[in-house]
């Protein structure tokens, strides 16, 4: 019990010190250099913009990408799972040419 009333605990705790952190970084930062304050209002809603603007397309590719390599792992489990049955009825060779893609 004590375990799952600590998480909240740690996440703010988390939070407050990254806050922090963040704070001190970007005065320090701003207060020596007022360019890189210019530089920072300019980058960071165009970062933003990109990331909606491209946020569904990445996603998609995503999922398909993980997929496909899900896909791929269970073909290549399941072959992995048959190779001594197909060497114990001796048609090993075949199977493995079958694997290859052609060319």
């Amino acid at each position: 019990m004590k375990c799952s009333s600590s998480l909240p605990n740690q996440f703010i705790y988390l939070l407050i010190n990254t806050s922090v952190n963040l704070i001190v970084a970007l005065t320090a930062n701003f207060a020596g250099n007022t360019k890189s304050l210019l530089f920072f209002a300019i980058l960071v809603p165009m970062a933003v913009f990109l990331r909606k603007f491209f946020h569904k397309k990445m996603e998609l590719k995503a999922k398909y990408y993980r997929s496909s390599f899900e896909d791929m792992s269970a073909g290549l489990s399941d072959m992995l799972t048959m190779i001594p049955v197909t060497r114990a009825h001796g048609v090993g060779e075949y199977e493995l040419f079958a694997a290859l893609p052609e060319k």
